[in-house]
């Protein structure tokens, strides 16, 4: 944590900070598609905030194969996630900074590559395959700010979808993630930790990645078919920068099939050099991207 002290000399008028409009009118999507966008918020001096959105979908079911996410300068990264019905109501915009706020949302539209398309599309899914938005499906955006500057910041956020109809949708994808709960790392030195996942029906990966925080170590994933184990997924060096943008992989369909009868077993190292018991939110251990055929998104509970 940095803490800045400002000083006055006596005698002297301190002025407040200035207030910068750094809001956008962001351009429309082209073609049939839809706009979310959140209203002006602010983000004050020297300052990390989480400002959360609230909405419902409340058009017929559609089939999400485009997403742009739009945004300026100081937002570190933005999200779309699912919301109940106990979340803030629709139109609401609220500082959600205590992170344990959004333990229980899972992603409604993960990225499915490590590279961006062409046309700045962050959801290029296989031909005939879309994300189901249905009709009463409640969403959040969830906005990351920081502010190194002396002044309040007036920000605002988009996101850009390109949508089919429905009844020409052939695959249905959605996104899941499998996650260990609250970690108990013990403080000083590497410490790992593992849990198993499962599908309940054959799905096919269309992509994974894992999720760790500030002190993750090293992070592997493994396919387990009976007695056979096959790494899939590896990041020997786990960055810090991988908390918000970590490594993705992408397949196509019927390239990663997982049965029921097969599991994801998801292995993390931090090294904890803070000097204290870590927990959640300081850490977690985390896997997620986009499957299909899948109706909606999934959490699990870890295999005993």
């Amino acid at each position: 944590m940095v803490v800045f002290i400002l000083l006055a000399c006596a005698g002297e008028v301190s002025e407040g900070p200035e207030v910068r409009d750094l809001t956008r009118e962001y351009a429309l999507p082209q073609g049939e598609g839809f706009q979310l966008v959140t209203p002006a918020v602010e983000v004050q001096p020297y300052s990390e905030v989480f400002w959360c959105t609230y909405g419902t979908w409340s058009e017929p079911d559609v089939g999400v194969d485009y997403m742009q996410p739009l945004f300026g300068a100081y937002n570190h990264h933005a999200f779309v996630q699912s919301a109940s019905a106990d979340d803030p109501s629709d139109g609401v915009t609220t500082d959600c900074t205590e992170y344990a706020a959004m333990v229980e949302s899972q992603p409604l539209f993960d990225m499915t590559g490590s590279s961006i398309g062409a046309d700045g599309n962050y959801l290029p899914l296989p031909e005939g395959v879309a994300i189901k938005l249905e009709e009463g499906q409640r969403w959040v955006i969830e906005a990351h700010y920081i502010n190194p500057t002396p002044d309040i910041l007036l920000v605002n956020t988009a996101f850009n979808f390109g949508v089919m109809p429905a009844d020409e949708v052939q695959v249905w994808a959605s996104s899941y993630e499998f996650d260990l709960g609250p970690p108990s790392i013990p403080a000083d030195g590497l410490y790992s930790d593992s849990f198993e996942c499962s599908f309940d029906s054959p799905v096919s990966l269309l992509s994974l990645s894992g999720h760790m925080h500030g002190y993750g170590d090293s992070f592997s994933i493994y396919k387990v078919s009976g007695e056979t184990e096959s790494l899939i997924y590896e990041v020997e060096e786990w960055e810090a920068e991988y908390r918000e943008y970590p490594p993705v992989l992408s397949w196509g369909l019927d390239e990663m099939v997982l049965e029921p009868t097969d599991s994801l077993r998801i292995n993390c190292t931090w090294d904890n050099n803070s000097g204290m018991e870590l927990g959640f939110p300081d850490e977690m251990c985390t896997a997620k991207g986009l499957a299909a055929p899948l109706d909606g998104p999934i959490g699990c509970e870890p295999i005993e």
